[in-house]
């Protein structure tokens, strides 16, 4: 009797290892987009960031990931933060510090991979603009004669803020701030999302001084007619229950 109730025991315990082990193995995220950074310094050649540090997060049923890089080299020191969803959504903080005696331009571009292709589209952006400046008066500013930033669409540009010219200055010692943002709270229509969506950032920075830029894009599909059907005929259906 005994030894009978020590295999059930036996039984049941390897019972719910299996079932945490397969619990482990269902949220095991799959493998990121693959996105790319490519950072540009004044008229020098577009050169690729690599080296982020990539962390799944579950979200629900999606996973989005966070991507972390700290680099300090060709005159610079810059912080980044980018986090990509499946809507698909990017958003982003940088921080780039010039350490050189000049003021300095720097093009920095984010670009998502969409799978799969949509058409028609819904897009909302925004941007966040800091200057933080060391002993002397510090200024970010655009580069003529492009914007600040630049919402991507299959590597074209669809939507632009903070335009050309545009410029951000902060007295020694101190910081200052500025906002622009489009399709919020209401999404702008846009058209076909077919290989990626991305961000451009184009600025220059005075030297000693910081340009800190939060930055977001998101591009969703526009539902289909009958899903919008479906969802009114599931509203009244509830409703009248209700009643």
């Amino acid at each position: 009797m005994q030894l009978l109730r020590a295999c059930k025991y036996i039984a049941a315990f390897l019972v719910l290892l299996g079932m945490a082990s397969f619990a482990s193995a269902a949220i095991i995220a799959p493998d990121a987009p693959a996105f790319s950074m490519l950072m540009q310094v004044g008229t020098g050649a577009p050169y690729s960031l690599d080296g982020a540090t990539v962390t799944p997060v579950q979200d629900g049923d999606k996973w989005k990931y966070q991507i972390d890089a700290n680099y300090n080299q060709h005159g610079y020191a810059m912080a980044v933060h980018f986090v990509i969803e499946p809507d698909p959504t990017i958003t982003g903080n940088v921080a780039i510090t010039n350490l050189t005696a000049i003021s300095q331009s720097y093009s920095l571009s984010f670009t998502l991979p969409v799978v799969p292709p949509f058409n028609p589209s819904q897009l909302n952006g925004s941007v966040g603009l800091t200057t933080t400046s060391d002993s002397t008066a510090g200024t970010v500013a655009t580069v003529a004669p492009n914007a600040l930033y630049t919402a991507l669409i299959d590597g074209s540009s669809v939507h632009t803020l903070m335009n050309n010219p545009f410029s951000l200055s902060a007295p020694a010692f101190d910081s200052a701030v500025a906002t622009d943002k489009f399709g919020i709270p209401s999404p702008i229509a846009g058209g076909a999302v077919n290989t990626s969506i991305g961000i451009n950032l184009r600025f220059s920075v005075t030297p000693g001084d910081q340009a800190g830029i939060t930055s977001q894009f998101t591009a969703n599909p526009v539902p289909e007619p009958t899903v919008l059907l479906g969802l009114a005929v599931g509203g009244l259906v509830l409703a009248r229950r209700r009643k």
